[in-house]
Formats: structure tokens, sequence, C-alpha cells
């Protein structure tokens, strides 16, 4: 994760593509103040954090940009659902 832009009316996480230095994504999140009733501050995602994510790819495949549905973060089991009534296995 390269910057995470913690505000309202959407968050937004900006990554490298592991493999790809070069390639930046643009994940678009929910806003700040869902996420913080869901228990997300804005520290919850640092800058150096191994995220894997999953969303609504874009219409153009040549951007490179997602509304996140899912995010993990490996190393501490950190999960975020887009609906918090979903399960994850």
């Amino acid at each position: 994760m390269v910057r995470c832009l913690f505000r309202n009316p959407h968050s937004y996480i900006f990554l490298r593509e592991a493999g790809h230095d070069e390639r930046i994504w643009s994940l678009e999140w929910a806003s700040a103040k869902k996420l913080s009733r869901q228990g997300v501050q804005a520290g919850t995602i640092r800058s150096g954090d191994y995220v894997v994510v999953t969303g609504h790819p874009p219409r153009m495949t040549t951007e490179y940009r997602i509304l996140i549905q899912l995010l993990t973060r490996q190393n501490d089991g950190f999960i975020w659902v887009e609906r918090k009534d979903e399960t994850v296995d």
C-alpha cells in the first residue's frame, strides 16, 4: 500500500501491484464515516501494508481502478467486507 486517503464522501487507497512497481492502482473505498462505524480508523491501513483486494473493476480495462468489496491484510488477519452481514471463509 502506497497511500490511504481517509475522507468523505469516499476514501481511497493507492497501492502498487505486486510484481509491477510502476503500476499504481486507485481503489475507491467507503466513506470515512461508514468505515469509522465499522471500526476502521485513519491509521488502520498504513503505507507499506501488504493487502489483498477484491472488487468491481472499471469499465475501461486500461484504467487501474477498482471499487473495493473485500480487503484483507494477511499479517494480522484484518478483513473488511463491503456489507457487514456477509461472512468470509
